[in-house]
């Protein structure tokens, strides 16, 4: 699967696009073979990047390789020696006649090592000496631990691995965990390899068994909480293409401690995958939930989640934001409010002062807030306890100023929508191209009370029966509009999707339109040609009363200029698939029963114009769900590491 451009062209008899592939600069030619191997002594490859010092142990010891056997022979080493007053490090090896290894050991007092306390070595052959089979030069560390003490069975609640990978449909993991405390540093804390439990509870995870991959953390004087060392790397892979998970605390990440519950501001880690090191950080924590209980502490349910839901306009044209909140058990009462504004934190702390016009609630549900116009929203629900404020959780929306979905509309009921502007790029997790014919969305339609003609899909995009919405990074809630205003020539103008992934257009708010609005905007034909070339959508009735919007050429971008637009999804030697929506506009018994048989993908061959394809068995949407391929959230720059 591929994404295509489809560039200005000089006519639409130059529909279809030749696309040259690109010189594999660097490959091997097939005639390749590797040179031979050396002759001389190495080091392994796999030899310990560390080696702790316990109990009343005088010595390491390990092997230095030679790539064959033979007579005796003595190599000189050039040692890097931290402390000569403590290690005995030799000046050479070895190896005995015919013995493909040498034993190298460094002696040490132990007496003289502090808990916690570790030194940097460095031993290197001679480079006459060295085969090509290994290293030449051997860097590890000899220490002794750092003493810890058990302080009993605490829990802790990932949301730095589940925001990267959205496991359990965007709900966090809470697992039992050891938590230890430093016998130097009484500060210091550890979880005891805690992302070892969570490989056992998701499906396909791979934890590293053979290194500690404990993670510690700071609790200081003021209750501040900050990871040391930072970043840190989990030891749990859930995709081995893209390796070992790091995580790291940003500095707007600062943990606070309070009653044994150690909780972190929401986006405040990053989190990414070992081959992905160096090209910033994922968001993580992204639902404020990350989360350490000390062992013996009977946890409270403050919890909030926020969602926002759409606008309503009343008689008066007054608008405001609808959002959806969930409190916790233990929730006394919460305040919530939305303004413009980048800054979630600012909106917090007027909603905690009571600067801000909050609305208050003690139950879950549905709330509304004023809107003060067009402009990007940031929503908060504050969570209250004990008197005083507990946790927050915060949702981000857009109100535009010239909408195309502004006015009074009436709702139509579920149409069935077959997306063709984002499927067609997405790929199952048996490797196979999703196919949008058998993933039909189940989604609201309305029309418009004030011009006829004009249709509106109801957020389509982040709606639960909707395949690609499981790989949508941004989930901003958008209604797309198409306008039908002539049958014969419909066209959907660039609007904001509410669709993006990294791997997308850089992760861009995808734009949406089709061929009816690119081609005769660019300059490149007149409707009427649109028509004739077979690009241009169309809404056609049957006689059952079954309407059917076919849209022959989806297109895409990352803004509304047509410049940025163009770009579609194509199947290898295929034609570009249409979008199509399939609704009742007169509700009649009959016409109920006909959409009900037309399964979108039992009556392709009803769909005008080139396109034609054979019914294929639908999947159950459920299946879908599962079988989605693997996502991310949108990468950005996600502030300073600690």
């Amino acid at each position: 699967m591929k994404l295509y451009k489809l560039y200005t062209i000089a006519a639409l008899a130059l529909a279809s696009v030749t696309f040259t592939a690109c010189e594999n600069d660097g490959i091997l030619d097939d005639d390749f073979t590797p040179g031979a191997q050396s002759a001389g002594a190495y080091f392994s490859n796999e030899a310990a990047e560390s080696y702790e010092i316990e109990g009343d142990a005088t010595s390491v010891t390990f092997d230095i390789y030679r790539s064959a056997a033979g007579p005796e022979v003595t190599y000189a080493l050039a040692v890097e020696n931290p402390d000569a007053a403590i290690f005995t490090a030799p000046s050479q090896v070895t190896f005995a006649a015919e013995a493909l290894s040498a034993p190298y050991t460094i002696t040490f007092d132990p007496a003289k090592i502090s808990d916690g306390q570790t030194f940097d070595f460095s031993i290197s052959l001679p480079a006459e000496a060295t085969s090509n089979y290994g290293e030449g030069t051997y860097a590890f560390t000899i220490g002794k631990p750092e003493p810890w003490e058990s302080i009993g069975i605490g829990i802790y609640t990932d949301d730095i691995v589940c925001s990267l990978y959205n496991i359990g449909g965007g709900k966090t993991l809470s697992w039992k965990v050891e938590i230890q405390q430093n016998g130097l540093d009484k500060t210091l804390y550890r979880l005891v390899n805690p992302y070892a439990t969570m490989a056992k509870m998701v499906n396909g995870a791979i934890f590293d068994t053979s290194k500690d991959y404990s993670i510690t953390f700071h609790v200081m004087e003021d209750n501040s909480v900050y990871f040391s060392p930072n970043p840190f790397c989990t030891g749990i892979t859930l995709d081995p293409s893209y390796g070992v998970i790091y995580g790291a605390q940003m500095k707007a990440g600062i943990g606070v401690y309070e009653d044994g519950v150690i909780t972190f501001p929401a986006n405040g880690f990053g989190v990414v995958e070992e081959s992905e090191m160096g090209q910033g950080w994922y968001k993580g924590n992204t639902h404020g939930a990350e989360m350490i209980v000390f062992p013996g502490v009977e946890l409270t349910d403050y919890s909030a989640a926020i969602s926002y839901a759409g606008y309503y306009t009343d008689a008066e044209n007054n608008q405001q934001a609808i959002v959806n909140v969930q409190l916790g058990a233990d929730v006394e009462n919460a305040r919530v409010a939305c303004a413009i504004t980048t800054d979630a934190n600012a909106l917090l702390q007027s909603i905690v002062s009571g600067e801000a016009n909050f609305v208050e609630t003690a139950e879950s549900g549905e709330v509304r807030l004023p809107l003060e116009g067009p402009g990007e929203y940031i929503a908060v629900v504050v969570t209250y306890g004990k008197g005083k404020p507990q946790m927050y959780a915060q949702a981000d929306f857009e109100i535009l100023g010239n909408a195309v979905d502004e006015g009074n509309w009436s709702s139509l009921g579920q149409c069935d929508f077959i997306d063709s502007w984002i499927i067609p790029g997405l790929t199952l997790n048996d490797g196979t191209a999703a196919d949008p014919f058998n993933f039909p969305a189940s989604v609201e339609i309305q029309k418009s009370d004030d011009t006829p003609g004009l249709y509106r899909l109801m957020a389509p995009f982040t709606n639960d029966t909707y395949l690609a919405a499981q790989a949508n990074a941004i989930q901003k809630v958008r209604n797309i509009v198409i306008n039908c205003q002539d049958p014969s020539y419909c066209f959907v103008e660039p609007q904001k999707s509410g669709w993006g992934n990294p791997a997308v257009q850089g992760g861009a708010e995808l734009v949406i339109c089709d061929g009816g609005y690119l081609y005769p905007t660019l300059g490149i034909a007149q409707p009427a040609q649109v028509v004739a070339a077979g690009l241009g959508s169309s809404l056609t009735v049957d006689a059952d009363g079954v309407s059917t919007i076919l849209i022959k050429s989806p297109f895409f971008g990352k803004s509304a200029d047509p410049d940025d637009l163009g770009y579609s999804f194509i199947p290898e030697g295929q034609d570009m698939i249409p979008s199509v929506v399939m609704f009742i506009e007169e509700d009649t018994p009959a016409a109920r029963a006909a959409l009900k048989k037309k399964v979108i993908g039992k009556t392709i061959e009803m769909l005008s114009g080139k396109f034609n394809r054979k019914p294929t068995k639908m999947l159950p949407l459920i299946k879908a769900d599962k079988k989605a391929i693997k996502y991310k959230n949108n990468k950005k720059a996600n502030g300073a590491i600690l």
